[in-house]
């Protein structure tokens, strides 16, 4: 430490730089101390999965300089599942979408350690779009049940629908019954013991956030799910559904997951009972390349044409002698399909492993 010579009278003694020889103002007070850290950007956002942002911490200091830029700091991240950011650097890299996280700067100074903090949004690349084929699993916390739901989606601007021609409820085989399913078969029967009937579905798009209603005909409640959209924007996870009691049901509430993905049924064989005109026909069918359906019934050949859009599939053509205009409804979980005529009347399956329809064994 400096030091200098002062004389008093005969005395000579040596004194820190505390004071002037004649006791006038301060000239030094020890050692410069930060008392406080910034982070720059205070909010910052980045694409998921791979985005980065660099995060910097500014320091404040009791005496002059008083600030200092590009602080030397330690960097924390609070959900290390979105985001994870480099201890040493300060970059920040988004795993999947989520947010805002908070990240933090940590140094020594007066006192201690002192924290400084910004926040981080990982987001989608592009905004969500949920036109399409879609497949929803919903799984009852209430009950250890589940159930699906398929619907062709159509989306206007921020609106995404499916009436009931597009959208059909089942239970997947190795699924419990869940609450879910029994206020299903009951709404659309004003609290009787009929099936599930009609479904349509509603949803709201904001940001990366799904608000999706799903409904029954006549129903006397609906379920409602909230889910937030995944990294890729062709699935939905970590999101939640609810419904109220209501029939002399309880309430119901779970988690819910929505994939979607190409059509998988193309160059495969199915068979099943289909009843229409009046009867039950055994149809072996196959699927070709140009989404043609070539079969047999009862042995008798025939061919339909088809089209399809997403999971679902339209046919028409001649069966049996008489004319159809199928709608079908791909299940990839068990590879299986669903028909109904043009006026929703349910037409049968066709599969290759055992299912189970609601209401339908």
């Amino acid at each position: 430490m400096a030091s200098i010579l002062c004389e008093v009278g005969s005395l000579v003694w040596l004194g820190l730089i505390l004071t002037s020889c004649a006791g006038g103002p301060t000239i030094g007070v020890g050692t410069r101390q930060l008392v406080g850290v910034s982070v720059q950007p205070g909010s910052g956002q980045a694409v998921a999965p791979n985005g980065t942002v660099t995060f910097s911490a500014t320091g404040t200091f009791d005496q002059a300089p008083t600030t200092q830029s590009r602080l030397p700091a330690q960097w924390t991240s609070s959900d290390s599942n979105v985001a994870s950011i480099d201890p040493n650097t300060g970059i920040a890299t988004c795993l999947e979408v989520g947010g805002p996280i908070t990240v933090t700067a940590t140094a020594a100074g007066k006192g201690g350690l002192i924290h400084g903090s910004g926040t981080l949004t990982c987001q989608l690349s592009t905004p969500l779009n949920m036109q399409g084929a879609w497949l929803f699993l919903f799984h009852s916390a209430t009950s250890d049940g589940c159930l699906a739901l398929e619907a062709n989606l159509s989306q206007v601007g921020s609106h995404v629908f499916a009436d009931m021609t597009n959208a059909l409820v089942f239970q997947p085989i190795t699924c419990k019954d869940s609450t879910l399913l029994i206020q299903l078969q009951h709404f659309g029967g004003q609290c009787d013991s009929g099936a599930v009937g009609d479904v349509t579905v509603d949803a709201t798009l904001s940001g990366e956030t799904v608000s999706l209603a799903l409904s029954e005909s006549g129903a006397l409640g609906s379920v409602v799910t909230t889910a937030s959209a995944s990294n890729n924007g062709a699935s939905i996870s970590n999101g939640t559904y609810s419904t109220p009691a209501a029939c002399g049901f309880a309430e119901d509430h779970g988690s819910v997951e929505g994939y979607q993905s190409p059509i998988e049924f193309l160059g495969q064989t199915y068979s099943g009972t289909l009843t229409f005109n009046g009867s039950a026909h055994v149809i072996v069918a196959h699927f070709n390349s140009d989404v043609t359906m070539s079969g047999t019934d009862n042995g008798s050949s025939f061919v339909l044409s088809g089209s399809t859009t997403g999971w679902s599939l339209n046919l028409t053509g001649s069966i049996a002698g008489g004319q159809v205009s199928w709608f079908g409804l791909y299940d990839p979980l068990y590879n299986t399909f669903s028909f109904y005529s043009s006026d929703s009347t349910f037409v049968g399956s066709l599969w290759n492993t055992p299912y189970y329809y609601l209401g339908v064994s």
